[in-house]
């Protein structure tokens, strides 16, 4: 997907046998580092069980998989904070989700974030801030892994913790 001067790049999975006239679930699955595999083996939403079994295929849930591009090295992060000089991963979400939703049939009401470790940050506060809200979009964080939560009474309120 093309976000401002920049390709980006991610992993889609859509369900076997899913329906472009039914409207799906969206899970964003965001990593903690590149590459996006890593995430993928991590949440388990599309490899598949031992039973041949694909849980995003069981749930009819087309499922996303961003590559972050921020920092050195091989192992790239999310710009969450702003710093200058990195991509602007917010707009990059928006622009993927409205590439994810011209070319697939997603229910824009049932879109979900997810992260583990920095990915879950992101998630969190993408998900508290509302940033990726276009009408009729809405995102819901579902869980976050190893992670901190944002949680400002400002814009998201307390976030619940199990007991």
């Amino acid at each position: 997907v093309v976000s401002g001067p920049d390709e980006r790049g991610y992993a889609r999975f859509v369900p076997a046998g899913a329906d472009r006239e039914v409207p799906a679930p969206l899970v964003v699955d965001l990593t903690a580092y590149s590459p996006a595999s890593l995430e993928e083996s991590f949440s388990g939403f599309t490899t598949t069980a031992d039973d041949g079994a694909v849980k995003a295929d069981e749930e009819g849930i087309v499922v996303i998989t961003p590559e972050p591009t921020n920092g050195s090295g091989s192992l790239r992060t999310w710009n969450y904070v702003g710093t200058e000089g990195w991509t602007d991963d917010q707009a990059f979400m928006r622009d993927l989700l409205d590439e994810v939703e011209a070319e697939n049939c997603i229910d824009t009401g049932r879109v979900f974030l997810t992260g583990f470790a920095v990915g879950g940050v992101f998630a969190s506060i993408t998900a508290c801030g509302q940033t990726l809200v276009r009408s009729p979009r809405t995102t819901r964080p579902i869980s976050v892994a190893s992670s901190a939560t944002y949680a400002d009474s400002g814009t998201c309120g307390a976030l619940p913790r199990k007991r």
